[in-house]
């Protein structure tokens, strides 16, 4: 992500493994509505959940961008 957007995108991994899931409000949201892990945010908005599609998240940016 870092070559097609450079400093546009921050790209953040929580592990949430080990750590109070109420510390991320709007994870436990997400989570609480039946929502899986991994769950994708942009600009604080979730927009995926339950996977890692690379091609789905470049549109999703363009889009974002867009905007």
């Amino acid at each position: 992500m870092l070559q097609l957007y450079g400093e546009k995108v921050e790209v953040d991994y929580i592990d949430t493994t080990n750590r109070d899931l109420n510390s991320f409000p709007l994870i436990s949201r997400v989570v609480q509505m039946g929502y899986i892990f991994p769950i994708i945010a942009i600009n604080g908005q979730p927009r995926m959940a339950g996977g890692l599609d690379v091609n789905q998240i470049k549109r999703l940016l363009n889009e974002t961008q867009e905007q």
